[in-house]
């Protein structure tokens, strides 16, 4: 029983050893493709625009100019990591919106097809956003930095 009380501790010990480069991993993967994404619809407004209109959306266009930023700025500070946890909760919304627009299909056959949720290109991002959110950019970023040094909250 004390080896087993030894192992899990160790195990604990060096899981939580790479949180900071799995969170800084996960956030650098998650902020660079929010950029991408973001920048191809500022780069083709025109047939972002059109996508969402084939969608129904209230003002496309201006929806276009909403979401692209909301995409690229936020995938921004994401990816740096300062105000990472604030700028997931725009990108929270927005996958979520992605859900219920262009992918509900995959929402309405949920019973039919569980896994067809998994398979649509906001699950990842929102994980992601989630994630980070809940957890935080981790050690290597601006906001432990900020947290550490300037507000002195981390020993």
């Amino acid at each position: 029983m004390r080896a087993l009380k030894h192992f899990y501790r160790g195990l604990i010990r060096e899981g939580e050893r790479i949180q900071g480069l799995l969170m800084l991993i996960i956030r650098i993967g998650v902020g660079f493709g929010f950029v991408l994404a973001g920048l191809g619809k500022f780069l083709n407004i025109d047939g972002a625009t059109q996508f969402f209109e084939s969608l129904g959306m209230p003002f496309p266009y201006y929806m276009v100019g909403l979401v692209s930023s909301i995409e690229f700025f936020c995938g921004i500070t994401i990816f740096i990591g300062i105000g990472a946890r604030l700028a997931a909760l725009p990108l929270i919304v927005t996958m979520i919106g992605a859900y219920l627009t262009a992918h509900r299909e995959s929402l309405f056959k949920i019973f039919e097809a569980p896994g067809l949720i998994f398979e649509q290109p906001p699950f990842l991002f929102l994980v992601g956003a989630l994630l980070i959110f809940a957890y935080g950019p981790g050690f290597f970023s601006l906001d432990h930095m900020l947290r550490r040094y300037v507000f002195k909250e981390i020993d």
